[in-house]
């Protein structure tokens, strides 16, 4: 059984739904040691104490908050718990909105919320309004020892729990472009070429194919062999014009589009 993330609830109106979360993903790929050149010896990172000079071990370590130049306070874990009152145990629900309200920039990180006994029935009624109306829940609740704005939107499968930065924390744009004119005709063009690569999305269908060259490069030199040179793909002439380079394109496209049909017929 994985373990949960927190144990909270979901909460608006006289409605208290029981739930824990879970972590959505996980980061996957080749991680690298970093070693001495010399000796191949493997580089350690120490925690070392400013003012005695010696090391630490994480039992030692405390959290403090610099009031002022080299003055701290220190906060035990216990201290902030008794901080928090129940409202702060639960995703408080403040508003609904539309989906598309919600921008890709907002979220931080984001959970698997899944009821805990007794608050199937809520949780499930929940799920199927939001989905139905296609709204996502907007609430408020202290995870560890920060409050964070969470976004809740309901999905076949389940409710997904965002964590979403807050507004003072967004960027804006860092820097302006000129935005030329662009005339039906080439907006037609631009349209074609997206409806010709046009498929359902389904994330297991990609691969994190570099990986596996790193994987092979590691297995090669671990067995003495010179490693192989990834094969380059045909390299394609670059074309100035927009129109050109979206009707060739559209062109390229074609022959493929008429060899699946000529498959499946």
């Amino acid at each position: 059984m994985p373990q949960a993330y927190q144990k909270c609830a979901i909460s608006f109106g006289l409605v208290h739904i029981p739930i824990a979360l879970y972590t959505s993903a996980a980061s996957s790929g080749i991680s690298f040691n970093q070693l001495h050149k010399d000796d191949l010896g493997r580089i350690r990172h120490k925690k070392v104490c400013s003012v005695c000079g010696d090391e630490v071990t994480a039992d030692e370590i405390a959290k403090g908050f610099e009031y002022s130049k080299g003055n701290y306070i220190v906060i035990e874990d216990s201290e902030l718990e008794k901080l928090k009152t129940e409202n702060d145990k639960a995703f408080n629900i403040l508003q609904f909105a539309d989906i598309s309200d919600i921008e890709h920039r907002y979220v931080e990180k984001s959970y698997y919320a899944v009821p805990l006994p007794g608050g199937e029935k809520a949780f499930e009624l929940l799920r199927l309004a939001m989905r139905s109306m296609n709204k996502a829940a907007v609430a408020l609740a202290v995870l560890g020892s920060k409050e964070a704005l969470a976004c809740l939107m309901a999905f076949d499968y389940g409710i997904i729990a965002s964590i979403l930065y807050f507004g003072d924390e967004l960027k804006p744009m860092p820097v302006s472009y000129r935005i030329p004119d662009a005339s039906d005709s080439e907006l037609e063009l631009a349209k074609t070429l997206i409806s010709s690569m046009q498929k359902d999305f389904d994330i297991s269908e990609f691969q994190d194919e570099f990986s596996s060259r790193v994987t092979g490069l590691i297995e090669e030199k671990a067995h003495g062999k010179k490693p192989k040179q990834a094969k380059q793909a045909k390299k394609q002439e670059s074309v100035v014009d927009l129109v050109d380079a979206l009707r060739l394109s559209i062109d390229a496209k074609k022959p493929a589009q008429k060899k699946k049909r000529k498959d499946a017929g």
